[in-house]
């Protein structure tokens, strides 16, 4: 089946276990424990959760923000293991001698306007 079909089917039936892939928009807990597609494709609910991720991503308070982050993944594990990770990515990229400023976001984007070269 195609890949719309495959959604499809996940999001109208509730299956024991789906195998899927996703890589978050921006390098912050938010994007893995509210914002993610797996978790709401999981159909699983909790409403204390729910509140835990929508007021860490109101506190301005970064050590906080990470408190109730740490603690709302602590549920996922501890209450039905909703989200498994089994693998992570990893990129490569070959730089040549004479590239001397190769700057890369935290979500392996290459920041190709930045990019400096020296004379070879």
């Amino acid at each position: 089946m195609d890949f719309s079909q495959f959604i499809d089917r996940i999001d109208k039936a509730s299956a024991h276990m789906i195998q899927g892939f996703w890589v978050p928009d921006y390098p912050d807990p938010d994007a893995c424990l509210r914002a993610s597609p797996v978790r709401r494709r999981s159909h699983w609910r909790n409403e204390v959760y729910e509140k835990l991720v929508e007021k860490a991503r109101r506190v301005l308070d970064q050590s906080e923000r990470l408190r109730l982050y740490s603690h709302a993944d602590r549920m996922l594990v501890e209450d039905q293991v909703v989200i498994m990770p089994l693998t992570y990515m990893w990129s490569h990229v070959l730089v040549k001698p004479w590239v001397r400023t190769f700057p890369a976001s935290a979500l392996n984007q290459w920041l190709w306007k930045d990019i400096v070269i020296e004379a070879h």
